[in-house]
This record gives C-alpha cells, structure tokens and sequence, in this order.
C-alpha cells in the first residue's frame, strides 16, 4: 500500500472516495492508481428504485392521505348534466348559479389567459355561449379539485402551486398553436391546471407516512433518505396520476399529470404529454430553475426546437404575451 499525504496528488481523489463512500454509493466508486495516472470512476444508477417500488411507495402515501374525498355528488351530477348531449342548457344554468362559489369560479377562469376571447364574460349564460360546455365542465372539475385539497397545505403555498399552473396552462396552450398539434385545447387546460395536485398532497403528508413506507426501502437495501426525494421530486407526478384515477378523470388527463416530470415514461398521448411537459419546464427554463441541458432532447425535437437560443426566444414570446394579457386583458 501506498502512503499518501497532504502535499500528494491523489490526496483530493482520495478524500472525495470517503467523502462519497459516506453518502452510500460504496459499490458504485473506484479509484485505479498507477505509476503516470490516477483514475477516479463513479457509477451513478439512473433508478435506485424499480418502478414497481415507486408505485408501491406512491400508493402507499395516497392511502395514508387524510381521507383524500370523491368528487362532491352535486358536482358529479352537474358533470353528469353537462355531458348528457340532451340536457337543456337552462337548466345547467340554473344548476350553476345555485352554487355563488362555483358560479364566481367558472366567471374568472372564463376570463383567464387561457381562454383570452376578448372580451369580459359577465354571466354563465355569456361563459357557455363563448367557451362551450366542455370548458365550462374541466373548470369545474379544476375548481372542485384544489378545494378538495385545500386544507392540505398553507393557503400561500396553494396560491404558489395555482399561479404556476395557470401559467402553465397558457405557455401549454401557446405551443399548441405554434406546432400546430390538433389536441383538444380543454384536454390540456385541465391537465396543466392539475399537474402539480400531487405536490399538494406529498406536502400535506402526516409525517408518521415515512415510518410506514420504511420496509419498502428495508427490503431494498436503501436509505430513507430517498423518501424525501420522492415527496419532493419526480414521483409527485406519479402520486398526482393515481390521484387524477382516483377523480375518474380522462386518461389524457392522468397521462399527462403522471408523466410531466418525465416524457419518456409515456404510453400514450405523447403530443399532450410533450406539451405540458415543455410548457412545464419552460417556466422554470425563464426563471433560471432549470438548465437546458436538463431539458429532454426528444420533446425539443418534437417541437422543432434544435437551439437554446430558439428555446429562449420561444419562451420569452409566450411569456411576454402572457405578461400583456394579465395586464391588459387582451
């Protein structure tokens, strides 16, 4: 063996071999020393975690969810309404305005920037005429949802997770247009309105949710520690899709709230997921929370994006026609 000090050196690979060793990657590092080179390897797996583990995990934590209810029984029955092709729209008008909170809702989502008709829509009987039933439907569903889950967490940290996905919902709706993909424009809404409702539950968790989830990760040989990657990371997507299956929402809907974090995991509906996986991103590519070259290269190529440059312009377009709209209306 050789002796090495301070002055070597091999002494800084050396130290970063403990240093690493210490956070659990032991069978993951080596460290080859010979008389021209010293040669330092590191094994990162990809998935320390199957994806039969993860969903394991991720129902395990939606069970444990303080009773996470059903969609409320008027509103299934509005739903049910609406969707019936031979109900007369009087009647789902004065279904409507029997609920102030949910008429107050449908108005302002109506005149949100993702619908931008132009003009300010006043009544239920306007919002019907201007963006049809199907919209009216989605934004009960969106409305019905995040205050299903509202007292998950703080009310600052809901606002956070619903401006983010408004913003969503339009860069969505911009790219669309821009690559011209015939997707349903109310599909996407509703699903980038509800991408992050995973989010909400992780951190609305009972913390007694680790102690109970601890054997799966016993069994694998891993740290908890890796809990908090999924109550913080990629696996809210996941946790937000058996939650979309739970509300008997579309499967485009569930699609594309399990796989935004990870495009390359779908199965089906690749352009929405796509989309709302971009659009996603984009918003967080514009205030500097992401890197490019995090980005996934197919989704940039399916929308013909070959540049950062491009990226940038593109988004830095939507967004400035989201800033006039906020202010302006238009």
């Amino acid at each position: 063996a050789s002796d090495f000090s301070k002055d070597d050196k091999n002494y800084g690979l050396i130290v970063i071999l403990l240093f690493l060793r210490k956070f659990g990657l032991n069978n993951n590092l080596k460290l080859n020393i010979s008389d021209n080179e010293s040669k330092f390897t590191i094994n990162i797996p990809l998935n320390l975690i199957s994806d039969e583990d993860t969903t394991k995990i991720a129902e395990e934590i939606v069970k444990e969810i303080e009773k996470i209810p059903q969609i409320p029984d008027h509103i299934k029955e509005l739903k049910n309404k609406i969707d019936d092709p031979t109900s007369d729209m009087n009647e789902i008008e004065k279904i409507i305005l029997k609920d102030p909170a949910l008429t107050a809702d449908i108005l302002r989502t109506a005149n949100s920037s993702f619908y931008g008709v132009g003009k300010d829509i006043k009544s239920i009987h306007d919002a019907v005429t201007l963006i049809g039933l199907k919209a009216i439907n989605n934004i009960i569903m969106v409305t019905s949802s995040y205050k299903l889950l509202n007292d998950k967490i703080s009310k600052d940290k809901m606002d956070a997770v619903i401006k983010h996905s408004e913003k969503t919902a339009y860069f969505a709706k911009e790219l669309l247009k821009i690559k011209n993909i015939t997707i349903k424009e109310d599909d996407i809404y509703l699903a980038s309105l509800l991408h992050d409702i995973g989010k909400i539950v992780v951190e609305g968790l009972n913390p007694d949710i680790y102690t109970k989830i601890q054997h799966v990760f016993e069994e694998k040989n891993l740290s908890i520690d890796f809990i908090e990657d999924i109550a913080g990371g990629l696996n809210h997507a996941l946790i937000g899709g058996l939650i979309s299956v739970k509300w008997n929402f579309p499967d485009i809907v569930t699609e594309i709230i399990r796989c935004h974090h990870n495009p390359r995991n779908v199965n089906k509906y690749p352009d929405g997921v796509f989309v709302v996986y971009l659009a996603n991103v984009l918003t967080h590519y514009l205030e500097n929370k992401i890197a490019y070259e995090n980005i996934d290269e197919n989704v940039l190529e399916f929308l013909e994006i070959e540049s950062q440059e491009k990226l940038k312009k593109t988004g830095l377009e939507i967004n400035e026609k989201f800033k006039r709209f906020k202010v302006y209306g238009e």
